[in-house]
């Protein structure tokens, strides 16, 4: 059963590796649109990190270990689409995805 602090860790790890790859996203980025999607997605990252900051991660329960298991393969899926170089839109829909999925958790332990 995943910990508060496990659940802020990949909620951190997420915004952090969008932060930390935010340059080379958006020299690979091609268009308006991506530009737009990579600093959206960064920014929703950055906002859920900010809440699970001020949240109360304690909650337990069958829903909230589902969620969290979603966020950390999200999280994954970025990870694996960064090593394996994948195009730029791959990778923002994936990231896009993984903010969903970090949205659902805070969701799911603040309810």
């Amino acid at each position: 059963m995943s910990s508060d602090q496990d659940r802020l860790t990949v909620i951190y790890e997420a915004y952090q590796a969008a932060k930390m790859n935010k340059v080379p996203d958006l020299k690979a980025a091609t268009t308006n649109a991506e530009v737009d999607a990579i600093l959206a997605n960064l920014d929703k990252l950055h906002a859920s990190y900010l809440e699970a900051i001020d949240a109360n991660l304690k909650a337990t329960g069958a829903d909230i270990e589902a969620a969290y298991e979603a966020a950390k393969a999200a999280n994954k899926a970025v990870t694996d689409a960064r090593k394996h170089a994948q195009h730029i839109p791959d990778l923002i829909n994936k990231t896009a995805a993984l903010a969903d999925k970090i949205g659902g958790l805070l969701k799911a332990v603040t309810a």
